[in-house]
């Protein structure tokens, strides 16, 4: 924790050192507590921006149950100590990398519906295999496949919701998006945790990819 701390020293001196161009509003000035009412009330009554917000917390409720279930696979049903939890994590971070790379050319060829629909898909697949699985490698092909469906995920919510949104609500529309995001992931966590005492970790996941499913023909 203490490596991971020191590592963020980078990025603040990058972002101290950063002399980004700053143009002039055009709008008035808006206070703390007058502009998070407007964008709350905005958010309230956007059509546009509630259907994006219904995904996100179609996608983050179920994806959640992988999350919070592979410290338990990677223990309890692949006796992997700290270091292959690792490994496995690596794995997602690494699939989220080359996700982002292939993110273009997938931008290219498919609608966003299209790319959002498949790498739900992927991630459910996953996420199903994830219960059943105890050889160690196809865990982490599994765990790559499930990282570069979530970056397409993710990255492809949050470009909806900048395009939806007006440029003068936009970071307000976003931070929407992120209390949701976040809020679904923490909530989904304890429910799939609660799941899993009672009817284990694959049935858990089985349960929770075939909500993806149902997420993708909801949506």
């Amino acid at each position: 924790f203490i490596l991971n701390a020191v590592s963020f020293l980078a990025t603040i001196v990058v972002l101290y050192r950063w002399r980004r161009v700053r143009r002039a509003s055009q709008l008035p000035g808006e206070r703390l507590v007058s502009a998070t009412r407007a964008g709350l009330r905005y958010a309230r009554n956007a059509p546009e921006l509630h259907a994006v917000l219904v995904r996100t917390i179609a996608f983050m409720l179920c994806a959640s149950a992988l999350w919070a279930l592979l410290p338990l696979l990677a223990k309890h049903e692949m006796g992997l100590s700290s270091s292959g939890y690792g490994i496995l994590l690596g794995s997602l971070g690494s699939g989220a990398v080359a996700g982002a790379g292939i993110l273009p050319r997938l931008r290219d060829r498919l609608s966003a519906d299209a790319r959002i629909g498949g790498a739900t898909l992927v991630f459910g697949l996953a996420t199903l295999a994830a219960g059943y699985v105890s050889n160690l490698a196809l865990m982490c092909a599994l765990m790559a496949a499930a990282g570069v469906a979530w970056m397409v995920v993710t990255s492809g919510l949050n470009i909806m919701v900048q395009a939806c949104v007006p440029p003068w609500v936009k970071a307000r529309a976003l931070a929407t998006y992120l209390l949701v995001f976040q809020g679904t992931l923490a909530v989904g966590s304890l429910l799939w945790g609660l799941a899993a005492e009672r009817i284990g970790d694959p049935a858990t996941l089985t349960a929770a990819a075939i909500g993806l499913a149902g997420g993708i023909a909801e949506t």
